[in-house]
């Protein structure tokens, strides 16, 4: 293939610097599945918690008690309703 030159009012130019990058060929379904392989939506990862057993994201504190799985204690202190 040879270098294309555009005469303008100012001299040669090269003609492939005005040119956009097009695909030469479509690409198939098996590509296309290959490259979108690692696009899915991940399952969130779920643990329990060790003192009430209700479910919670790791590291972090559980809403229902204030227990922290990762340092094993009671970071927030829950407040009993006293009469």
């Amino acid at each position: 293939m040879g270098l294309a030159i555009l005469w303008t009012e100012k001299g040669p130019r090269n003609f492939w610097r005005f040119v956009m990058a097009v695909p030469k060929r479509r690409v198939s379904n098996a590509r296309q599945g290959n490259r979108r392989s690692h696009q899915h939506v991940k399952p969130k990862q779920i643990t329990y918690c060790n003192r009430c057993g209700s479910e919670s994201l790791p590291h972090t504190v559980c809403w229902n008690c204030g227990w922290s799985n990762s340092q094993n204690r009671e970071v927030v202190a829950m407040q009993t309703e006293e009469e």
